[in-house]
C-alpha cells in the first residue's frame, strides 16, 4: 500500500479474548459430542505450513469462478502480505482482514496456519467516511489502514473515532461468528498432520482426509 496512508489502531479489553475463548470452548464440547458440524460458509480454505506459509492443502468454491491453480499460488502471498501489513511480528495467533469484496480469516497454530475467505458483493457498500482495510489482530487489536481525504481533520475528531469504534465492534462480532469453527478445525488438523522433522525440509504431504475437512466449510 502507498506510503502516504494513514493508520488508526486501538486495543480492546481483555474481556474480548475471554468472550471469544468461551465461544470456542462451547463449540469444542459440542464438537466432541457430535452436535456441532462445520458449515459451508467460506469461498476458500487453505492449510499452510506456518514456517514459510507454503501450501499443504486447499479447497475452493466454484461460486467465485476462481482459477484453482492461480489461487493456490496466490494464497500464501496474500496471507504473507497481510501479516506484514498488520505490523505485528509473526507468529500471529489470529488475523482478520476486511476489504471491499472480501473478508479473510487467518488462524495460526503451533506449526500449521489455516486461512479462509468469504467473498462479499461489491454493490451497496456501507456508508462510511473512511474507506480502507480493517484488520483485527489477535482478536482484540483493531487497525484500519486508509488513504486520508483532504477534507479530513489533522487529528481524528469525535465522528471518526466513533466510526472506528463501531467498525472495531463489527469486526469482533464477525470474528465471534466465523472464527471459532476455524480455530477448532485447525486444532483437529494439527492432530492429523505430523510436525515437520527439525533440521529438515521434509514435510508430510496432504491426505484425502485433510481435503475432506477443508471442503466441509466450502460453499457449494
Amino acid at each position: 500500500m502507498a506510503s502516504n496512508n494513514a493508520v488508526y489502531e486501538s486495543q480492546g479489553s481483555p474481556d474480548l479474548l475471554s468472550e471469544f475463548d468461551q465461544v470456542v470452548a462451547r463449540l469444542a464440547i459440542s464438537r466432541s459430542q457430535g452436535v456441532f458440524r462445520y458449515r459451508e460458509r467460506f469461498d476458500s480454505a487453505a492449510l499452510l505450513w506456518s514456517s514459510d506459509l507454503s501450501m499443504l492443502a486447499s479447497a475452493f468454491s466454484a461460486r467465485g469462478g476462481v482459477d484453482r491453480v492461480q489461487a493456490e499460488r496466490g494464497m500464501p502471498e496474500i496471507v504473507s502480505k497481510f501479516v506484514r501489513l498488520s505490523g505485528h511480528r509473526p507468529p500471529l495467533h489470529a488475523l482478520q482482514v476486511h476489504m471491499r469484496g472480501m473478508r479473510l480469516f487467518v488462524e495460526g497454530g503451533s506449526y500449521l496456519t489455516l486461512a479462509a475467505d468469504v467473498l462479499e458483493p461489491l454493490e451497496n457498500p456501507p456508508q462510511r467516511r473512511v474507506h480502507g482495510i480493517d484488520m483485527l489482530i489477535n482478536r482484540n487489536i483493531y487497525k484500519c489502514i486508509f488513504e486520508p481525504s483532504k477534507s479530513f481533520p489533522s487529528t481524528f475528531n469525535g465522528t471518526l473515532n466513533r466510526e472506528f469504534s463501531e467498525r472495531f465492534q463489527a469486526e469482533f462480532e464477525v470474528s465471534v461468528d466465523f472464527a471459532p469453527a476455524l480455530r477448532i478445525m485447525l486444532e483437529e488438523l494439527e492432530q492429523k498432520v505430523s510436525r515437520p522433522k527439525d533440521g529438515t525440509n521434509q514435510k508430510p504431504a496432504g491426505s484425502p482426509e485433510i481435503q475432506r475437512v477443508l471442503e466441509s466449510v466450502i460453499v457449494r
